[in-house]
């Protein structure tokens, strides 16, 4: 049996507070990345580090310019 998933409820002032928020730069959305891939492949294996998932994201992506 298939979930299915109801969509969550509109809320019109959060959006309005998001959108007035300026865009991530490059060095806080690879902050961002590495961040969740770092926790999340952390809870499967304890054995992974940050450094291991920042050299993976780098050669992915590259490392944006400082």
């Amino acid at each position: 049996m298939a979930l299915s998933i109801k969509p969550l409820p509109r809320h019109p002032e959060l959006e309005a507070l998001l959108a007035r928020l300026p865009p991530m730069t490059p060095t806080q959305l690879r902050a961002q990345r590495i961040s969740w891939a770092y926790g999340n492949c952390a809870i499967e294996n304890p054995l992974i580090t940050r450094e291991m998932v920042e050299r993976i994201h780098d050669e992915m992506y590259g490392k944006p310019e400082q």
